[in-house]
């Protein structure tokens, strides 16, 4: 499967899947040293991508995810970076979620905010692989699975 590099800094590297109008995102363990400015510096250029390219929907592995969001910084995220990809267009978001309960449950407090969840559906899985096969199931489903 030929993917793009579309960009990627210290904390975050994503890419264009054509062949199944996808990004994929790849946090890297380096995110233990993120601070609230550049984890949005990150998302911002992650949501820059999203424009450009405009998938139907978006991988993201959080595994090696190491920073806690805040409550403050979820509104953020989904007011900033989600409901702007849900008016680009991205239908579906699937993630692999660290085993790190503490930060599995800060990256999934994110999608229990009403915005986020009114037009993405959203799923969490241990590993890539699972989170993928869902994303390009042609059936829709529910709209929220935890």
């Amino acid at each position: 499967m030929m993917k793009q590099e579309l960009s990627s800094n210290e904390f975050l590297k994503d890419f264009y899947v054509p062949a199944y109008n996808m990004v994929e995102a790849y946090w890297q363990k380096t995110s233990n040293t993120l601070t609230d400015e550049l984890f949005k510096e990150s998302l911002k250029m992650y949501l820059n991508d999203i424009r450009k390219v405009k998938p139907s929907c978006v991988y993201v592995r959080t595994i090696d995810f190491f920073f806690t969001v805040s409550p403050e910084l979820q509104s953020w995220v989904d007011n900033e970076i989600i409901a702007k990809m849900v008016q680009v267009g991205v239908k579906k978001a699937a993630f692999s979620v660290s085993s790190e309960l503490v930060i599995q449950l800060s990256v999934e407090q994110i999608f229990d905010e009403p915005i986020a969840s009114m037009n993405l559906l959203t799923h969490f899985f241990p590993t890539e692989e699972e989170a993928k096969r869902w994303l390009l199931k042609k059936d829709i489903g529910v709209q929220k699975e935890i």
